[in-house]
């Protein structure tokens, strides 16, 4: 099995490599780090299986799916912080959903399953079945530890109205207050739970149950109005990348 890794961190890029290099018929061929990056590579290389992250810096692994002509289709592994992005993953006929981070008994029960399924495709049903299992009985917060001045609380997540990176401090805006932490947006994005807290842009996340009203903006983005005031765009492409969203805001779609 030819394989090309897509991420755009290189430590994790090195541990799938570690882990492909451990199976006896699997090679990697090429890495990438961008979507742009990764077409010039899948054009030139042609590989049999994609490791795809979904967050690249540059766009999405959706985006390089979308480009591949009907005459190539190499068999796609989605590995990514998101667990919210499972149905859509299987929507495009993904071969399996790996969550970071990725355990070995994880990958190499993946490499089972890819060296067994005849077709990218197969048993779409039961694979999607599992793994929104799988999602489901993961544990997620519902209190994170913020600092007031020199006392600390555990601040429940339901009262977040919106969460705001700043490259590698975030800070939670709730009850009117802002709390800053140091710690990046996608190991918050990790913690929650996605039917309720979604992404909207590259640096903000929202609680679906603070959007007050919705109004449009330029190019197919939108403005929501939360219940604490604040403004903040919703990305036509995050829109896309969120089951939840689509749900709950499905004449946008």
């Amino acid at each position: 099995m030819r394989v090309l890794i897509v991420d755009d961190e290189a430590p994790a890029r090195r541990k799938m490599r570690r882990f492909v290099d451990e199976e006896s018929d699997w090679e990697v061929i090429g890495e990438a780090r961008s979507v742009a990056s990764a077409l010039a590579v899948i054009e030139q290389l042609q590989p049999e299986l994609v490791l795809l992250d979904i967050q690249l810096g540059d766009g999405s692994g959706f985006d390089v799916l979308d480009s591949f002509q009907e005459s190539y289709r190499p068999r796609i592994v989605f590995i990514t912080a998101y667990d919210e992005y499972a149905v859509q993953a299987f929507e495009v006929h993904a071969q399996d959903y790996l969550l970071k981070p990725v355990e070995r008994s994880r990958f190499r029960a993946c490499v089972d399953r890819v060296n067994n399924s005849a077709q990218p495709g197969q048993d779409l049903g039961a694979r999607l079945d599992r793994v929104l299992r799988q999602l489901s009985s993961q544990r997620k917060t519902d209190r994170i530890y913020v600092e007031q001045g020199e006392r600390g609380r555990l601040l429940p997540v339901d009262r977040i109205d919106r969460i705001q990176s700043d490259r590698n401090c975030i800070t939670i805006h709730a009850e009117g207050r802002g709390y800053r932490l140091r710690r990046t947006l996608q190991s918050i994005v990790e913690e929650m739970d996605p039917e309720r807290f979604v992404q909207i842009n590259r640096s903000t996340l929202i609680q679906l149950d603070a959007i007050s009203e919705v109004q449009p903006w330029f190019r197919g983005d939108r403005l929501l109005i939360l219940r604490d005031g604040s403004e903040v765009r919703l990305s036509r492409s995050y829109f896309r990348r969120s089951l939840a969203l689509r749900r709950l805001l499905p004449n946008l779609d």
